[in-house]
């Protein structure tokens, strides 16, 4: 098989679920950096498209995806990163 490896095909065990959405690439940014902090895989849906038409249009939403058994602990994460974030 050619070309690059989906976390599917890496993990047969990996089942994708949506723990996060946004249109904001800069949260998107915040995200990315918390999950990769805690050594958590993610892989994101729509974040080229985003790009495309930016704003506030529901086909601009991006979607981060974790493996189903980190689902809690990404969540927790998460929910601290944007806690703090709109504290400030």
């Amino acid at each position: 098989m050619k070309g690059p490896l989906n976390m599917e095909q890496q993990n047969p065990k990996y089942i994708p679920t949506k723990v996060y959405s946004t249109i904001n690439q800069q949260d998107l940014l915040f995200a990315k950096m918390a999950l990769e902090r805690e050594g958590i895989k993610y892989e994101t849906q729509n974040e080229n498209f985003s790009a495309l038409y930016p704003g506030t249009s529901p086909l601009a939403t991006i979607d981060v995806l974790v493996n189903q058994n980190d689902v809690e602990r990404a969540g927790e994460i998460l929910k601290s990163v944007f806690e703090g974030k709109k504290e400030k």
